[in-house]
């Protein structure tokens, strides 16, 4: 999905570049950003993870990996604005 998401802002800048003023294409290449890659990494690890709790299907499991899932979800959160503040 994050791939989907920068293939997609690059096809958006590309195609915003198609106007006479060199300046302008600067000044858009340099505001898209792309999300972290290094945020990937610990998303990557606790979806192991995840899929390890799960994998027997019990309860606990299950559960345990429904009530911890939202830190998945501020890790990409945490690597996109982290993208977006360097940028």
């Amino acid at each position: 999905m994050l791939l989907f998401f920068c293939a997609r802002e690059a096809l958006r800048t590309f195609r915003r570049l198609d106007g006479p003023e060199p300046l302008v294409k600067q000044h858009v290449l340099q505001q898209t950003a792309c999300p972290a890659p290094v945020a990937l990494i610990p998303a990557l690890a606790q979806v192991l993870w995840h899929y390890r709790l799960i994998r027997g299907r019990s309860r606990e499991g299950c559960f345990r990996a429904f009530r911890l899932n939202h830190w998945l979800g501020f890790t990409v959160f945490a690597g996109i604005a982290a993208s977006y503040a360097l940028a």
